[in-house]
């Protein structure tokens, strides 16, 4: 990717934003049968991910945090249908939270590191 902007420095300069690099390639370079595939494979891997992650949130909420405050054990189905609203809740905060993030003016790399770095400070201050 590095040579073949450096090959065609004009391409360059239609990027305002260094995360969009990746995304111009792909859909200005690649012929349509790859543009197709990488699209496949990248939403393929996000749901992967994704699917876990709320599959495991819904799981630890209604093990957790649902069945704690209960008195008597609610029947399957029951659980069966919290555990979808709480992973369609989570799904959608997580949305909600992925467009507000796109709305940035900062890149995600730097939001991601200015938030850890108002925790780990008191965090390694606590350890110490």
């Amino acid at each position: 990717m590095v040579v073949y902007y450096d090959q065609h420095p004009y391409l360059e300069a239609q990027i305002t934003r260094p995360d969009m690099l990746v995304p111009h390639l792909i859909s200005y370079v690649f012929p349509v049968g790859i543009r197709g595939l990488i699209l496949a494979a990248l939403l393929a891997a996000t749901m992967s991910s994704v699917d876990s992650g709320l599959n495991s949130f819904a799981t630890v909420g209604i093990m957790d945090l649902y069945l704690k405050r209960l008195r008597n054990r609610p029947k399957e189905p029951h659980l069966l249908r919290m555990g979808r609203l709480m992973a369609l809740t989570a799904g959608s905060l997580s949305t909600l939270a992925a467009v507000g993030i796109s709305y940035m003016q900062s890149t995600l790399i730097q939001t991601v590191h200015s938030l850890a770095s108002t925790f780990i400070g008191p965090i390694t201050g606590i350890f110490f």
